[in-house]
């Protein structure tokens, strides 16, 4: 039976980066960091916009579709397009992970608040919560506004 499994010297920094995160998850470990959490008002944000981000009110700039990825390859493109929406300014993306078969759910739809949670993506990510209450398979995340590099004052 032949690996499709690549090693570690034929592999891309971030190819490591998520095998390491992968196996981690594998071996149960407790996270370094909470898992975020999903509809919950984040502190630092002010009611208005906790209001119009929960009752689907803002507007929706970006969307990415995780359906039929691998969590190895979901966790990739989720990666890419979340630091390309912080540094471009975009505010609202809505993440599509599916709802996923059988009791447990999908495994997407369990990573995503742990993936969220992380040092990398947890500093661009200001809240989230499901799209609507009847649908558990995607999110709405708003993104914290991008600090200039040029602050004056400092």
């Amino acid at each position: 039976m032949q690996s499709h499994i690549r090693s570690a010297a034929f592999m891309t920094a971030g190819e490591i980066a998520v095998a390491n995160h992968l196996r981690g998850k594998a071996a149960r470990k407790k996270p370094a960091n909470p898992p975020a959490q999903i509809g919950a008002r984040q502190a630092g944000l002010d009611t208005g916009s906790w209001k119009r981000l929960s009752k689907g009110h803002t507007p929706v700039e970006r969307k990415l579709d995780l359906h039929g990825m691998t969590a190895q390859a979901a966790f990739m493109r989720l990666h890419e397009f979340l630091r390309s929406a912080y540094s471009e300014g975009v505010r609202c993306v809505e993440i599509v992970t599916g709802l996923g078969s059988g009791p447990e759910g999908g495994v997407l739809r369990r990573e995503l608040p742990f993936w969220l949670g992380r040092d990398d993506l947890g500093r661009m990510v200001l809240a989230v919560t499901h799209t609507h209450e009847a649908n558990r398979g995607a999110v709405r995340i708003l993104i914290k506004k991008r600090r200039s590099a040029h602050r004056t004052g400092r």
